[in-house]
Protein backbone atom coordinates (compact mmCIF):
# COMPACT_ATOMS: atom_id res chain seq x y z
CA UNK A 1 0.00 0.00 0.00
CA UNK A 2 1.35 3.74 -0.90
CA UNK A 3 2.75 5.08 2.38
CA UNK A 4 -0.03 8.27 1.62
CA UNK A 5 -2.96 5.85 1.86
CA UNK A 6 -1.23 3.90 5.07
CA UNK A 7 -0.85 7.64 6.68
CA UNK A 8 -4.62 8.12 6.07
CA UNK A 9 -5.33 4.32 7.71
CA UNK A 10 -3.50 5.37 10.42
CA UNK A 11 -5.23 8.99 10.77
CA UNK A 12 -8.48 6.67 10.12
CA UNK A 13 -7.72 4.80 13.19
CA UNK A 14 -7.60 7.66 15.05
CA UNK A 15 -11.54 8.40 14.86
CA UNK A 16 -12.14 7.56 18.64
CA UNK A 17 -9.15 8.76 19.26
CA UNK A 18 -8.87 12.41 18.40
CA UNK A 19 -7.41 13.64 21.92
CA UNK A 20 -4.13 11.95 21.21
CA UNK A 21 -2.91 14.75 19.21
CA UNK A 22 -3.68 16.92 21.80
CA UNK A 23 0.33 16.78 22.23
CA UNK A 24 2.92 16.29 19.49
CA UNK A 25 3.58 12.72 18.11
CA UNK A 26 7.14 11.54 17.88
CA UNK A 27 7.84 11.25 13.95
CA UNK A 28 9.51 8.28 15.03
CA UNK A 29 6.72 6.54 16.73
CA UNK A 30 4.01 7.49 13.79
CA UNK A 31 6.91 5.56 11.31
CA UNK A 32 7.24 2.43 13.28
CA UNK A 33 3.47 2.50 13.45
CA UNK A 34 3.00 2.99 9.29
CA UNK A 35 6.17 0.89 9.28
CA UNK A 36 8.23 3.16 6.87
CA UNK A 37 11.27 5.23 7.68
CA UNK A 38 10.60 8.88 9.27
CA UNK A 39 12.12 10.72 6.47
CA UNK A 40 9.62 9.32 4.02
CA UNK A 41 6.79 10.05 6.41
CA UNK A 42 7.51 13.13 6.78
CA UNK A 43 8.12 13.84 3.16
CA UNK A 44 4.58 12.15 2.20
CA UNK A 45 3.06 14.79 4.90
CA UNK A 46 4.49 17.79 3.40
CA UNK A 47 4.53 17.15 0.04
CA UNK A 48 0.48 15.29 0.00
CA UNK A 49 -1.64 17.60 -2.27
CA UNK A 50 -4.45 17.92 -0.93
CA UNK A 51 -3.06 17.59 2.86
CA UNK A 52 -3.90 14.19 4.53
CA UNK A 53 -6.76 14.43 5.92
CA UNK A 54 -9.61 12.82 8.22
CA UNK A 55 -12.99 14.23 8.90
CA UNK A 56 -13.75 13.37 12.55
CA UNK A 57 -17.49 13.49 14.24
CA UNK A 58 -18.78 16.61 15.63
CA UNK A 59 -22.03 16.58 17.63
CA UNK A 60 -24.37 19.92 17.68
CA UNK A 61 -27.92 20.36 18.76
CA UNK A 62 -27.60 16.40 19.73
CA UNK A 63 -27.01 15.58 16.00
CA UNK A 64 -24.29 13.97 15.38
CA UNK A 65 -22.10 14.58 11.37
CA UNK A 66 -18.75 13.48 10.46
CA UNK A 67 -17.88 17.89 9.65
CA UNK A 68 -14.20 18.43 11.18
CA UNK A 69 -11.48 17.43 8.00
CA UNK A 70 -8.61 17.76 10.12
CA UNK A 71 -5.44 17.86 8.40
CA UNK A 72 -1.93 15.76 9.34
CA UNK A 73 0.74 18.31 10.00
CA UNK A 74 4.47 18.91 10.64
CA UNK A 75 4.35 20.62 14.26
CA UNK A 76 7.61 20.61 15.40
CA UNK A 77 11.68 19.60 14.71
CA UNK A 78 10.13 15.90 14.94
CA UNK A 79 6.73 15.70 15.29
CA UNK A 80 2.97 15.50 14.00
CA UNK A 81 -0.39 16.81 15.08
CA UNK A 82 -3.20 18.47 13.49
CA UNK A 83 -5.05 21.89 13.25
CA UNK A 84 -7.43 20.65 15.48
CA UNK A 85 -7.11 23.32 18.49
CA UNK A 86 -5.91 20.85 21.38
CA UNK A 87 -3.32 19.82 19.09
CA UNK A 88 -2.03 23.54 18.02
CA UNK A 89 -1.96 24.45 21.59
CA UNK A 90 0.13 21.64 22.30
CA UNK A 91 2.40 22.11 19.18
CA UNK A 92 2.57 25.86 20.57
CA UNK A 93 3.74 24.57 24.36
CA UNK A 94 6.53 22.75 23.19
CA UNK A 95 8.19 24.95 21.06
CA UNK A 96 7.68 27.90 23.91
CA UNK A 97 9.76 25.18 26.22
CA UNK A 98 12.29 24.59 23.60
CA UNK A 99 12.52 28.60 23.97
CA UNK A 100 13.03 27.77 27.83
CA UNK A 101 9.84 28.86 29.27
CA UNK A 102 7.75 27.17 31.45
CA UNK A 103 3.99 26.04 30.65
CA UNK A 104 0.73 25.44 31.84
CA UNK A 105 -2.18 24.78 29.56
CA UNK A 106 -6.33 25.35 31.10
CA UNK A 107 -5.13 27.56 34.05
CA UNK A 108 -7.03 31.30 34.97
CA UNK A 109 -8.49 30.13 37.86
CA UNK A 110 -8.86 32.35 40.51
CA UNK A 111 -6.89 30.13 43.10
CA UNK A 112 -4.34 30.56 40.48
CA UNK A 113 -3.96 34.13 40.10
CA UNK A 114 -3.86 34.49 43.10
CA UNK A 115 -0.96 32.13 43.63
CA UNK A 116 0.86 33.54 40.13
CA UNK A 117 0.52 36.68 41.98
CA UNK A 118 2.65 35.86 44.77
CA UNK A 119 5.40 34.87 42.40
CA UNK A 120 5.02 34.09 38.40
CA UNK A 121 5.72 30.57 39.33
CA UNK A 122 3.75 28.18 36.68
CA UNK A 123 4.47 25.06 37.89
CA UNK A 124 2.68 25.33 41.30
CA UNK A 125 -0.41 25.19 38.88
CA UNK A 126 -2.96 22.23 38.73
CA UNK A 127 -5.23 22.26 35.22
CA UNK A 128 -8.32 22.75 35.37
CA UNK A 129 -11.42 22.87 33.03
CA UNK A 130 -12.39 25.35 30.52
CA UNK A 131 -9.49 27.91 31.90
CA UNK A 132 -7.71 29.83 29.37
CA UNK A 133 -5.75 27.86 27.31
CA UNK A 134 -1.73 28.43 27.34
CA UNK A 135 0.51 30.55 29.68
CA UNK A 136 3.79 30.24 29.59
CA UNK A 137 6.37 32.32 31.92
CA UNK A 138 10.45 32.68 31.50
CA UNK A 139 12.31 34.20 34.21
CA UNK A 140 15.86 35.99 34.06
CA UNK A 141 16.77 37.02 37.44
CA UNK A 142 13.88 40.34 38.11
CA UNK A 143 12.84 39.70 34.39
CA UNK A 144 9.65 38.13 33.54
CA UNK A 145 8.66 36.78 30.05
CA UNK A 146 4.73 36.22 30.85
CA UNK A 147 2.04 34.86 28.35
CA UNK A 148 -1.35 34.07 28.10
CA UNK A 149 -2.24 32.52 24.68
CA UNK A 150 -6.19 32.06 23.34
CA UNK A 151 -6.05 29.19 20.97
CA UNK A 152 -8.97 28.66 18.00
CA UNK A 153 -8.51 25.59 15.31
CA UNK A 154 -10.39 24.80 12.07
CA UNK A 155 -13.75 25.26 11.95
CA UNK A 156 -16.24 25.41 9.34
CA UNK A 157 -15.94 27.84 5.76
CA UNK A 158 -16.74 30.93 6.34
CA UNK A 159 -16.39 31.17 10.46
CA UNK A 160 -12.86 31.99 10.38
CA UNK A 161 -13.37 35.76 10.94
CA UNK A 162 -15.84 35.05 13.81
CA UNK A 163 -13.20 32.29 15.18
CA UNK A 164 -10.91 34.63 15.58
CA UNK A 165 -12.95 37.73 16.63
CA UNK A 166 -14.41 35.30 19.70
CA UNK A 167 -10.62 34.38 20.73
CA UNK A 168 -10.09 38.62 20.65
CA UNK A 169 -12.84 38.54 23.09
CA UNK A 170 -11.28 35.91 25.45
CA UNK A 171 -8.14 38.61 25.60
CA UNK A 172 -10.79 41.66 25.76
CA UNK A 173 -13.77 42.58 26.25
CA UNK A 174 -16.33 42.85 23.04
CA UNK A 175 -19.46 43.51 23.32
CA UNK A 176 -22.07 41.29 22.91
CA UNK A 177 -23.88 43.47 19.36
CA UNK A 178 -20.29 43.19 17.84
CA UNK A 179 -19.94 39.20 17.98
CA UNK A 180 -23.56 38.78 17.47
CA UNK A 181 -23.19 40.78 13.95
CA UNK A 182 -20.32 39.05 12.92
CA UNK A 183 -22.09 35.29 13.83
CA UNK A 184 -25.17 36.32 12.44
CA UNK A 185 -27.34 34.83 15.47
CA UNK A 186 -27.23 36.31 19.12
CA UNK A 187 -24.19 35.41 21.26
CA UNK A 188 -22.49 36.67 24.44
CA UNK A 189 -19.72 39.51 24.72
CA UNK A 190 -16.20 38.19 24.91
CA UNK A 191 -15.30 38.26 28.78
CA UNK A 192 -11.73 39.62 28.41
CA UNK A 193 -10.55 37.52 31.30
CA UNK A 194 -7.14 37.98 29.96
CA UNK A 195 -6.41 41.39 29.96
CA UNK A 196 -7.65 41.38 33.83
CA UNK A 197 -5.53 38.67 34.46
CA UNK A 198 -2.76 40.58 33.07
CA UNK A 199 -3.87 43.95 35.21
CA UNK A 200 -3.69 42.00 38.30
CA UNK A 201 -0.38 40.37 37.55
CA UNK A 202 1.34 43.81 36.43
CA UNK A 203 0.10 45.53 39.80
CA UNK A 204 1.28 42.69 42.02
CA UNK A 205 4.58 42.40 40.66
CA UNK A 206 5.80 45.74 40.01
CA UNK A 207 6.00 46.18 43.32
CA UNK A 208 8.21 42.96 43.75
CA UNK A 209 10.99 44.98 41.67
CA UNK A 210 9.96 42.87 38.64
CA UNK A 211 10.74 44.08 35.27
CA UNK A 212 7.85 42.72 33.56
CA UNK A 213 6.28 41.65 30.10
CA UNK A 214 3.08 40.25 29.62
CA UNK A 215 1.93 39.28 26.07
CA UNK A 216 -1.93 38.23 25.02
CA UNK A 217 -1.73 36.60 22.23
CA UNK A 218 -4.09 34.93 19.60
CA UNK A 219 -2.76 31.46 18.30
CA UNK A 220 -4.08 29.84 15.11
CA UNK A 221 -2.69 27.24 12.94
CA UNK A 222 -2.11 28.77 9.74
CA UNK A 223 -0.77 25.51 7.14
CA UNK A 224 -1.40 25.48 3.57
CA UNK A 225 -2.78 24.20 1.68
CA UNK A 226 -5.73 23.32 3.48
CA UNK A 227 -8.92 21.11 3.45
CA UNK A 228 -11.92 22.92 5.13
CA UNK A 229 -15.61 21.90 5.91
CA UNK A 230 -18.12 23.66 3.29
CA UNK A 231 -21.05 20.87 3.77
CA UNK A 232 -18.26 18.32 2.11
CA UNK A 233 -14.48 18.81 2.79
CA UNK A 234 -13.05 21.15 0.26
CA UNK A 235 -9.26 21.15 -0.95
CA UNK A 236 -7.79 25.15 -1.05
CA UNK A 237 -4.56 26.59 -1.59
CA UNK A 238 -4.52 29.03 1.22
CA UNK A 239 -4.73 28.62 4.76
CA UNK A 240 -8.04 28.62 6.81
CA UNK A 241 -7.51 31.75 9.18
CA UNK A 242 -5.99 34.23 5.82
CA UNK A 243 -8.19 36.35 5.98
CA UNK A 244 -8.54 37.42 9.45
CA UNK A 245 -4.97 37.51 9.91
CA UNK A 246 -4.02 39.28 6.98
CA UNK A 247 -6.90 41.85 8.04
CA UNK A 248 -5.38 42.06 11.62
CA UNK A 249 -2.00 42.50 10.41
CA UNK A 250 -2.91 45.00 7.94
CA UNK A 251 -4.57 47.00 10.58
CA UNK A 252 -2.10 47.17 13.04
CA UNK A 253 0.53 47.90 10.52
CA UNK A 254 -1.59 50.70 8.57
CA UNK A 255 -4.86 51.88 10.96
CA UNK A 256 -6.83 50.42 7.96
CA UNK A 257 -9.65 48.28 9.61
CA UNK A 258 -11.35 47.66 6.41
CA UNK A 259 -14.52 49.59 7.79
CA UNK A 260 -14.73 52.17 4.60
CA UNK A 261 -13.18 49.50 1.86
CA UNK A 262 -14.40 46.48 3.24
CA UNK A 263 -16.34 44.10 -0.17
CA UNK A 264 -17.83 42.08 2.09
CA UNK A 265 -20.31 42.82 5.26
CA UNK A 266 -18.56 40.22 7.26
CA UNK A 267 -14.77 41.94 6.86
CA UNK A 268 -16.69 45.22 7.76
CA UNK A 269 -18.28 44.18 10.58
CA UNK A 270 -14.97 42.24 11.62
CA UNK A 271 -13.54 45.63 11.19
CA UNK A 272 -15.87 46.90 13.74
CA UNK A 273 -14.12 44.57 16.25
CA UNK A 274 -10.72 45.94 15.69
CA UNK A 275 -11.88 49.56 15.98
CA UNK A 276 -13.31 48.96 19.23
CA UNK A 277 -10.24 46.97 20.65
CA UNK A 278 -8.52 50.37 19.20
CA UNK A 279 -10.75 52.46 20.92
CA UNK A 280 -11.11 50.99 24.27
CA UNK A 281 -6.96 49.35 24.83
CA UNK A 282 -5.24 51.03 22.26
CA UNK A 283 -4.44 47.72 20.65
CA UNK A 284 -2.06 48.81 18.21
CA UNK A 285 -0.04 50.81 20.75
CA UNK A 286 0.39 47.07 22.41
CA UNK A 287 2.18 45.78 19.65
CA UNK A 288 5.01 47.47 20.62
CA UNK A 289 8.10 45.51 21.63
CA UNK A 290 9.29 47.06 24.42
CA UNK A 291 5.91 47.61 26.07
CA UNK A 292 4.82 46.18 29.21
CA UNK A 293 1.33 45.26 28.08
CA UNK A 294 1.39 43.57 24.59
CA UNK A 295 -0.26 42.10 22.26
CA UNK A 296 0.69 39.92 19.27
CA UNK A 297 -0.49 36.93 16.69
CA UNK A 298 0.62 33.81 16.90
CA UNK A 299 0.56 31.48 13.97
CA UNK A 300 1.50 27.88 13.53
CA UNK A 301 2.85 27.14 10.24
CA UNK A 302 5.39 25.20 8.38
CA UNK A 303 7.84 26.14 5.14
CA UNK A 304 7.97 24.29 1.58
CA UNK A 305 10.68 22.43 3.13
CA UNK A 306 9.00 20.90 6.61
CA UNK A 307 10.13 23.58 8.76
CA UNK A 308 7.88 24.32 11.61
CA UNK A 309 7.55 27.69 12.95
CA UNK A 310 5.85 29.36 15.76
CA UNK A 311 5.57 32.32 14.09
CA UNK A 312 4.51 35.93 15.53
CA UNK A 313 2.88 38.66 13.53
CA UNK A 314 3.10 41.28 12.41
CA UNK A 315 6.41 40.18 11.26
CA UNK A 316 9.10 43.20 11.70
CA UNK A 317 9.42 45.52 7.83
CA UNK A 318 6.16 43.22 6.52
CA UNK A 319 3.28 44.53 5.33
CA UNK A 320 0.70 41.61 5.26
CA UNK A 321 0.09 38.12 6.64
CA UNK A 322 0.28 37.15 3.26
CA UNK A 323 3.64 37.86 2.63
CA UNK A 324 5.32 36.26 5.42
CA UNK A 325 3.11 33.51 5.93
CA UNK A 326 -0.03 33.03 3.65
CA UNK A 327 1.50 30.06 1.42
CA UNK A 328 3.42 28.26 4.27
CA UNK A 329 3.15 24.54 4.28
Amino acid sequence: MPLENRLCSWLQDHDGRLGRFADPIPLSIVAAEVQAPEEDVRAAIVHARPPLTHIWPHTYRKRTRRSKPYCLRINGPNSVGLDWEDSVVGAAEAEFRRRGYTTAREVGTREHVELLKRNPDLTVLRRDQNQRDLMVCRKDGDEVDFWIVEAKGKEAGGFDLYCFAEALGQLFEVPADLLSRLLGSERGPGHGLCHRIAQELLEAWEPQGLRIRITLAVLVPFWAPDVVWSDKPVPREDTYYIRAVDAVTTWLETGDSGVRNARTKGRKRFGRVLEHLQKTYHLQELTRLDGTLRYATLVATTDSAGKFSLVQLPLEGSHTAQESGGQAR
